[in-house]
């Protein structure tokens, strides 16, 4: 395959082509998509994995510094994420999301 065919049919042969014209492809991703990162919505799903990773981490530092009513108003906040609600709305996270 030559660049004129990837540019002409914007797809690729083989897996070899990927390698080969990588710099080609994201060239062509980035004026497509205007740049090379997501931009859009974050599905709840990861927010919350987020959160909790966040809150985790939270919770160590505060228990390392013997901050014990920030921990516990932290691991509070887990236990409600983990049930199912989401902060600050008081609804619990749909099993579809």
């Amino acid at each position: 395959m030559k660049l004129s065919d990837f540019r002409r049919l914007s797809r690729l042969g083989c897996r070899h082509c990927y390698p080969t014209f990588q710099e080609d492809v994201e060239t062509a991703l980035n004026q497509l998509q205007d740049g090379d990162r997501h931009l859009g919505k974050i599905p709840v799903s990861e927010r919350i994995s987020v959160e909790i990773a966040q809150l985790e981490d939270a919770l160590a530092s505060a228990i390392q510094a013997q901050q014990f009513e920030d921990a516990a108003r932290i691991r509070d906040e887990l236990r409600d994420i983990r049930a199912g609600h989401l902060p600050g709305n008081g609804l619990a996270a749909s099993p579809a999301e």
